[in-house]
């Protein structure tokens, strides 16, 4: 590692360490871009560099997401069919205050308003919305869920939208051929070329779950390719597996094998709870605080190396903010972020080790801890900007050399 390099940067590099430099590249090059980019990607750098106030630091405890941001929200199909908005994200899950959920969450916002065509004014509002929702929903201590039902204004529309994407629809766009003879599409854009090694070791994967009883009993793999998806993850290992099932019409489906083979951005007073794998840790977490948790959500192994592994779906999408028609529609959709908030918070409550679901309440009806917040995301937004900035002007060669 490179000692020219400044401090900022040598950070990211060895979080990054043991990447395939391949998709490390399109990583630098999308953080380089953009302030929220860079935040997205970095959690580890803001809980190193932004530390809570102490109203925040003592919060009840209970499953976070760990990584809570704009983008961490979004529509996906339930197991029970349903499609449901809800966070979505849970590599960085663990059990600690409930401070460091919404300190990330509102320094997003403020880093993302710089960046928006909507006026400061309007991302002001949707803070203090976001904010005086989670207090009321978490006091409340009542979890409940958004679908399309439930769902209100551009969460809905959203929901309405997706509900029609069809499963052949999503394997059309990302394959080529037909039959035992459709491969993935290799575009460098959703996927990179596997290795045969990489191919065999997943393809036996899929074979031995495909012997068990389990939701992909019976399937066949036919191609597999380095995934590239999200950007903190840029990089970690990765598959997206083609797999069908004989004799079925438009049996072709998408599976998503993500390795968790890297521990949580954990910081002081947060654990990683009693998992056997940071796999299992993910996906228990999301199973628990989702309303409910998306099709085909399992840990996996293979070798020494653990996995999430989940069915990739045509219903996943997030809200684009400059869809929102007016302020009101921005700040309904910013309250509708604070009720998931709570939610999520509450579902975790007295599971593993959390507080209970009265000491949650208890916080919410709090006022100490919100002016707090606030002023933590506006300086915590400054140290991000500060850290983009020495960043971005860094020449890419020197991050991914031979990338």
């Amino acid at each position: 590692m490179s000692a020219e390099l400044p401090a900022v940067a040598r950070t990211i590099l060895a979080h990054d360490h043991g990447r395939d430099p391949a998709r490390l590249s399109l990583k630098y090059a999308k953080i380089q871009a953009s302030p929220f980019a860079f935040l997205r990607a970095t959690p580890f750098l803001y809980f190193a560099n932004c530390p809570l106030p102490d109203a925040l630091a003592a919060a009840p405890r209970s499953w976070l997401c760990g990584d809570l941001h704009l983008e961490n929200f979004g529509a996906y199909r339930g197991d029970n069919g349903l499609v449901y908005f809800d966070v979505n994200d849970f590599d960085e899950a663990a059990l600690g205050p409930v401070g460091l959920d919404l300190g990330r969450m509102v320094t997003s916002m403020l880093v993302a308003a710089r960046e928006s065509a909507w006026p400061a004014a309007t991302w002001n509002d949707a803070v203090d919305c976001y904010v005086q929702s989670y207090a009321e929903t978490l006091a409340s201590g009542k979890p409940r869920w958004i679908e399309r039902r439930t769902a209100r204004g551009p969460v809905r529309r959203l929901l309405r939208q997706l509900a029609r994407r069809r499963q052949r629809t999503l394997v059309k766009a990302r394959t080529i051929g037909a039959g035992t003879k459709r491969r993935l599409i290799k575009d460098g854009v959703h996927a990179l070329p596997a290795t045969a090694a990489e191919r065999a070791r997943v393809s036996g994967l899929v074979r031995t779950m495909a012997r068990g009883d389990t939701e992909f009993a019976g399937f066949r793999p036919l191609d597999v390719a380095r995934r590239i998806a999200g950007t903190s993850s840029l990089g970690a290992e990765r598959y997206v597996i083609l797999i069908d099932r004989a004799g079925a019409p438009d049996g072709a489906r998408l599976l998503d094998l993500k390795t968790e083979a890297r521990p949580a951005s954990l910081v002081a007073g947060t654990q990683a709870g009693p998992f056997r794998s940071d796999a299992e840790r993910t996906v228990t977490v999301q199973s628990v605080v989702q309303a409910i948790p998306p099709t085909g959500l399992s840990a996996q192994t293979l070798g020494r190396t653990h996995f999430v592994l989940r069915g990739l779906q045509p219903s996943e999408d997030r809200m684009n903010i400059e869809r929102l028609v007016d302020a009101a529609e921005f700040r309904a959709f910013a309250t509708d972020l604070g009720c998931l908030t709570a939610w999520m918070h509450l579902r975790g409550a007295g599971r593993f080790g959390a507080a209970g679901v009265e000491d949650l309440m208890a916080f919410g009806r709090r006022r100490d801890w919100r002016r707090a917040l606030v002023a933590h995301a506006r300086a915590a937004r400054a140290t991000t900007l500060a850290q983009y900035r020495e960043f971005a002007v860094l020449n890419p060669a020197l991050l991914v050399p031979g990338g």
